[in-house]
């Protein structure tokens, strides 16, 4: 028996079983576990699965060429009796020294295997197909400069700066005004745009054109919809909250790819003022203006 998880298998296999030194030679080698998700993981070759998980089960098949492995109920396998903890008076009267009692049983009245019981999501850590494809990109000047930069602060500041600077040569100002706020705002509301119609270019021409996005859009859960804000149409997160009594940027906020090394430089910048909190809080926070796709695997990465 062996209590195994989903990505830790403990079992015990001597070498003398290796190098088949026993004395009496059984006529077959059973190793049981209460993992469906390990069982199937052992069924297929190393290379379905990601390299750690590949590394075990290679491993595991290796050394038990001429084993058969069966599933065993949780409540019928005697290593939980150990792992889980146990008392002395509790061991004495458990399984735990006999194993349990189906194993004197012909093999026909074991429990049975559950092949293809565990559902495609839950079986964990395949190995992703990749796919490479060629294909000539146009490149957008100001995307190139606003990914390399690394600091959102000075980012945000740069921007404003260069709205004013163009609002100066239409002849909106006679002089450069100082940076306040408001213009701050605008710098992250416009980069935001410039984000989302580079990441989301599909889905922001599918909402003008049909008012929905496409059905293979990895935010077609989200209820996406167009709204204008400081002159520019941006893409807001919609759903459930609208009739909450919330701030409106709480309700609605403003979708951001989560692949955009800006984004990232946005996260580090509210992680830093908020004194390095964890990554529930750290999402709350920035949902409060702000919905950033796949966010929990970008801030724990």
């Amino acid at each position: 028996m062996c209590n195994s998880s989903k990505g830790n298998t403990h079992f015990l296999l001597t070498r003398s079983r290796r190098d088949q030194n026993f004395r009496i030679q059984p006529d077959a080698l059973y190793l049981w576990s209460d993992s469906e998700i390990v069982l199937e993981w052992l069924r297929a070759h190393p290379s379905t699965w990601t390299t750690f998980v590949a590394n075990r089960v290679a491993l595991i098949q290796d050394a038990t060429k001429s084993g058969i492995w069966r599933h065993v109920p949780c409540r019928q396998n005697p290593a939980d009796v150990i792992s889980r903890g146990a008392y002395v008076d509790e061991l004495l009267t458990s399984f735990w020294f006999a194993g349990p009692a189906f194993l004197l049983k012909p093999c026909d009245q074991w429990p049975a295997n559950k092949l293809c019981s565990v559902p495609e999501e839950d079986v964990e850590e395949r190995r992703k197909q990749t796919t490479t494809l060629a294909a000539e990109v146009k490149k957008n000047s100001f995307i190139e400069w606003l990914e390399g930069r690394s600091d959102y602060v000075r980012t945000q500041k740069r921007v404003a700066h260069f709205l004013c600077i163009f609002r100066r040569i239409k002849g909106r100002h006679d002089k450069l005004p100082p940076l306040t706020t408001t213009m701050l705002d605008e710098a992250l509301i416009r980069i935001a745009f410039c984000l989302q119609k580079h990441y989301f270019n599909n889905e922001y021409n599918a909402l003008k054109r049909d008012g929905v996005v496409p059905s293979t859009s990895k935010v077609k859960c989200l209820s996406v919809f167009i709204e204008s804000c400081y002159g520019v149409d941006i893409l807001r997160v919609g759903g459930r909250l609208k009739n909450a009594k919330l701030p409106y940027d709480e309700k609605h906020p403003i979708l951001l790819p989560g692949e955009s090394n800006f984004v990232r430089s946005y996260i580090r910048y509210v992680h830093e003022k908020h004194m390095h909190v964890g990554t529930q809080a750290l999402m709350a926070i920035m949902r409060q203006r702000f919905w950033i796709v796949n966010a929990r695997k970008v801030v724990r990465s």
